[in-house]
């Protein structure tokens, strides 16, 4: 979140899409007096390691449909953003579209998080 501080501030944001090559990002900074000014722009390599693990990620069909690539995941967790881990499900071997009912949970963000031996991959995604 921006911060209306002197000092530094640190931001995150997490893009998920099906892309290989390059994407350029930059910042757009707004003062409070309505001035503006650019961040220099990065270049943000990407392969097929980088996807959506689950799509779409706004679900209105009451299942979420994750995308597991290759098979090195262990477990799934589902957290609301309080923090709650409120599905938590073992993924170990398992490859292709695997279908997790949330028709129960409210209408809200949360967070997608597969986590492996070596590796972890998180995505925000919009349950209706």
């Amino acid at each position: 979140m921006p911060h209306n501080t002197a000092s530094p501030s640190s931001y995150n944001f997490f893009h998920a899409f099906t892309y290989n090559g390059s994407i350029f990002y930059r910042l757009k900074i707004v003062d409070m007096d309505g001035s503006f000014r650019y961040s220099n722009v990065i270049n943000v390599g990407l392969n097929n390691a980088t996807k959506n693990i689950v799509s779409p990620s706004v679900i209105n069909s009451g299942t979420m449909n994750v995308n597991l690539v290759n098979g090195t995941y262990l477990s799934i967790e589902l957290i609301g953003m309080n923090g709650n881990i409120l599905l938590q499900k073992n993924i170990a071997g398992q490859t292709g579209n695997v279908k997790i009912p949330v028709s129960k949970l409210a209408t809200g963000v949360y967070v997608v998080r597969l986590t492996g031996n070596l590796t972890t991959a998180v995505q925000k995604i919009f349950i209706q």
